[in-house]
């Protein structure tokens, strides 16, 4: 037998013979990139709860004054930290108004234009991230 000739069937056959015989494995999953504001995020849920931790558990568990000063100056701590933190997605945003419509919520000073903006501001931006899809 005499060397083979070229030809591109035969060239397309062997081809596919040779991806026949590579080992079938799954690529890996892509994954997805952190959030640049997951700190923030993280930060915020955290103050968020400590919030909620506050004002559910302090009169049902019949707190003491220290340790509800302690839970207020940790609380003091977070928010002060999610003020300092720039927000770099929408995500990030809606953390941080979540925060804030919190903290404004439970002002209680009287209310003028400017508050009923900012609580229009704050929905938004609470909205506004359940409706853009979180790209990391």
């Amino acid at each position: 037998m005499a060397g083979r000739e070229y030809s591109p069937r035969r060239a397309v056959l062997l081809g596919a013979a040779a991806l026949f015989a590579l080992p079938l494995t799954n690529p890996a999953p892509a994954t997805a990139l952190p959030s640049p504001d997951a700190v923030l995020i993280r930060l915020c849920d955290e103050a968020l709860a400590c919030w909620h931790t506050i004002n559910t558990q302090a009169i049902a568990g019949d707190w003491g004054d220290e340790e509800l000063d302690a839970e207020c100056d940790r609380l003091a701590a977070m928010v002060a930290a999610v003020a300092a933190a720039p927000a770099a997605s929408i995500a990030g945003l809606s953390a941080k108004a979540r925060v804030v419509a919190i903290e404004f919520e439970k002002s209680e000073a009287e209310k003028d234009r400017a508050d009923h903006l900012l609580t229009s501001l704050l929905r938004d931006l609470i909205g506004a991230a359940a409706q853009v899809p979180t790209q990391g």
